[in-house]
């Protein structure tokens, strides 16, 4: 079976352990961001595949994403909010 590897060595299980906290903090901000937004005023968008997102989707997004930089510098993040973002690492073969 393939499997997918990142470059680099795997976070060992103390500095996995050490994130836990961290992460549960910024899990907890982002969804405090959530709730923050105004329901009865949200603005809904359109994302290039035409689903919804939202500016609560946009504000956890951002908050999950500052946070995370700040954490783990140089790790790329991915998100569904960042997807069109991305760039691919590969080329696309034809076969």
């Amino acid at each position: 079976m393939n499997e997918a590897r990142s470059p680099g060595s795997p976070v060992d299980r103390d500095a996995a352990a050490a994130l836990m906290e961290p992460l549960t903090g910024l899990v907890i901000r982002a969804g405090a961001g959530i709730l923050a937004i105004n329901r009865a005023s949200i603005k809904i968008n359109s994302k290039v595949d035409g689903s919804p997102v939202t500016e609560a989707d946009l504000a956890a997004d951002r908050i999950i994403n500052d946070g995370l930089a700040r954490l783990i510098p140089g790790v790329p993040v991915l998100s569904e909010e960042r997807a069109d973002l991305a760039k691919p690492s590969l080329r696309a073969v034809s076969f």
